[in-house]
């Protein structure tokens, strides 16, 4: 059975990991994420961000894709699962609202600020 909290907690915790990489490493794995398909193993992916962490010479970035290296390894089979269902739109779709909420917050701090103390 599957926690859905749980692994929302655990996908947040990846599209955070993946968001503040540098943009280097930004666009390195979110290429790799974007390659996973059906037929792509769990393995295929944790050897390959493994292998993308020893390339790397940014010691933020190496902490924070072992850290999804750890949480995929942890959690792995129902997070594949996931990641084979979709993650590239589920990450698009979290991506737009993260963008869209960032334009409201802007809206209302920019109204805020029209309003006299």
């Amino acid at each position: 059975m599957i926690n859905v909290q749980k692994q929302k907690a655990a996908i947040n915790k990846l599209i955070s990991l993946v968001d503040a990489l540098t943009p280097f490493s930004h666009d390195k794995v979110t290429s790799l994420l974007k390659n996973v398909g059906r037929k792509e193993s769990l393995n295929t992916l944790l050897s390959t961000l493994s292998n993308l962490s020893s390339s790397i010479t940014d010691t933020s970035d190496i902490q924070k894709i072992e850290t999804m290296y750890k949480l995929l390894k942890s959690d792995g089979q129902t997070l594949a699962a996931i990641f084979q269902n979709g993650l590239k739109k589920l990450y698009t779709g979290v991506i737009a609202l993260h963008q869209f909420n960032n334009q409201v917050f802007k809206l209302a701090e920019g109204l805020l600020a029209l309003i006299p103390d």
